[in-house]
C-alpha cells in the first residue's frame, strides 16, 4: 500500500537560521521579556490562525513595534520535542504574499 503524506504548504524542508534579536524597550518595559507573543503567519500574512484577526495583529506592532515571538512547540505536534516556534514579521506582515500584492510597510515598522 503506497501512502504518501503531505506537509501544510508542501514544505519539503527545514532551514536553519542563527539570528541575533533586538526587540524594542516597549515591549522590555511592559513584560520584561526579550521575546514578544508568537503570531502565526499564514502565506505571509499575520493572521493568529484567524484572518479576521489581521487588526490584532497590527495593534500589536503599533504599540511595541515589530517584535520577534516566541513560543515553546507543544507536545506532539512536532518530531523536534522540546522546540520553540518563532515569528518574525517581514516588510508587510498585513499582507498575503501574492504577486498583486501592494508592497508597503506597516507603520509600526522601526528601521
Amino acid at each position: 500500500k503506497d501512502v504518501t503524506k503531505s506537509t501544510k504548504f508542501d514544505i519539503d524542508r527545514i532551514v536553519r537560521f542563527k539570528v541575533t534579536v533586538h526587540n524594542t524597550q516597549a515591549l522590555w518595559k511592559q513584560f520584561r521579556s526579550q521575546f514578544g507573543q508568537f503570531i502565526q503567519f499564514d502565506y505571509g500574512q499575520a493572521t493568529f490562525g484567524m484572518p479576521n484577526h489581521v487588526k490584532k495583529c497590527n495593534d500589536i506592532w503599533t504599540k511595541f513595534g515589530f517584535e520577534v515571538g516566541c513560543q515553546i512547540v507543544p507536545e506532539g505536534v512536532s518530531g523536534y520535542e522540546g522546540g520553540f516556534w518563532s515569528s518574525f514579521p517581514g516588510r508587510c506582515p498585513s499582507m498575503p504574499f501574492s504577486d498583486d500584492a501592494p508592497q508597503v510597510i506597516h507603520p509600526g515598522e522601526h528601521k
